[in-house]
């Protein structure tokens, strides 16, 4: 029975240390050579999928059927190796997700994402899979990008090549919808940073007085003053 315990001991105490010791200069400078090497990357997917109406009518006797396309974000990490494993979060919810090598294939990692009007930053933690006491590598932030809600603007569908007219953006469109056409005016005669004043509005109009009213009025006194004078000098060669 002791040497059974006298086994146990040492095989515990055995693996810890093993897994306690220090990574050497060669293998941190291998592991961080790897983790330099992941990319992260993203495509839009096309799903055509065949829609078939559930009424009927006069003019559709057998219903009627038609095809929709609905799009989905791909993200890829490329590069992930066997000496590594990644720890997968994201803002927006409190999801985690372990990436090893055996999930990938040959080493790239890809998964799905249908929503798309949300913009999502995702974190991947490198973690070393070496029998030493090295953990963490690195850490990535990726921002998955969101369906521009501009895009289906007419002024947008005739000058797609413009940044704030793109489909999918990866960051919030800082223009407001008043401001938007003389912004792509403006980038298509060759001004990339714009400066657009939004179009007036009945609101515009009050913050203009609010903000000006001293002159307004100062301007309309003499205006006033100027017509009275002109009335009474009126009056009085009228009299002669």
């Amino acid at each position: 029975m002791k040497k059974v315990l006298v086994l146990l001991f040492s095989l515990v105490f055995g693996v810890l240390s093993v897994n306690a010791r220090t990574c050497t200069s060669d293998e941190i400078s291998k592991i961080n050579k790897e983790a330099e090497n992941i990319k992260i990357n993203y495509e839009i997917i096309e799903e055509k999928t065949k829609y078939k109406s559930e009424g009927e009518d006069e003019f559709n006797p057998s219903g009627f059927e038609t095809e929709v396309v609905k799009d989905k974000i791909r993200i890829t990490v490329y590069n992930i190796t066997k000496n590594m494993f990644l720890l997968q979060s994201n803002d927006i919810n409190s999801d985690k997700k372990t990436i090893n090598y055996s999930d990938t294939t040959n080493g790239n990692y890809s998964f799905d994402v249908d929503d798309l009007y949300n913009l999502i930053n995702y974190k991947f933690v490198v973690y070393s899979n070496l029998d030493c006491s090295l953990t963490e590598i690195k850490s990535i932030n990726f921002v998955k990008p969101m369906r521009n809600s501009y895009y289906d603007y007419q002024v947008c569908q005739e000058h797609q090549n413009v940044p704030v007219c793109q489909k999918y953006v990866s960051s919030d469109v800082n223009v407001s919808e008043s401001a938007l056409y003389d912004y792509v005016t403006n980038y298509k005669s060759g001004n990339t940073a714009p400066n657009v004043t939004s179009k007036i509005t009945p609101r515009d109009n009050e913050n203009f007085f609010e903000a000006n009213k001293l002159y307004i009025l100062i301007g309309g006194g003499v205006v006033l003053i100027g017509v009275a004078a002109y009335l009474v000098i009126s009056k009085k060669r009228s009299e002669l």
